[in-house]
């Protein structure tokens, strides 16, 4: 509960820091952006968050069998598809996914499948 929790608030406070994050969600205005090294880096940076995050909950909690894992699943592979709209997310994850569990690298590879 504690990682959902921070999962939530971290994302929050770096948007209320640094607003232009808020773009993660609009590939548009990430693509229109992206020349601009400052933002490229924050919102690499951001994405990565994200991913960590998510591994990290895919990894101790979502891959369980339980019922409320199940409905729990649901709700964050909807909020990671929503980021890999952005083509940012698309190319940081496909140059950097071996860095992360095998079983989550697969099952992010079929979230971005579903997304594109």
């Amino acid at each position: 509960m504690l990682v959902a929790c921070y999962a939530i608030m971290l994302p929050q406070e770096l948007i209320i820091n640094n607003p232009e994050l808020i773009y993660i969600y609009d590939n548009e205005k990430v693509e229109e952006m992206r020349t601009d090294v400052t933002f490229k880096n924050k919102m690499t940076g951001f994405i990565y968050l994200h991913f960590n995050m998510y591994e990290n909950l895919h990894v101790q909690f979502l891959s369980k069998s339980a019922f409320s894992a199940e409905k729990q699943k649901k709700v964050w592979e909807e909020y990671i598809k929503k980021i890999f709209e952005t083509k940012l997310a698309i190319e940081v994850w496909e140059d950097n996914k071996n860095l992360y569990d095998t079983e989550f690298s697969k099952y992010m590879n079929v979230l971005i499948k579903k997304t594109t």
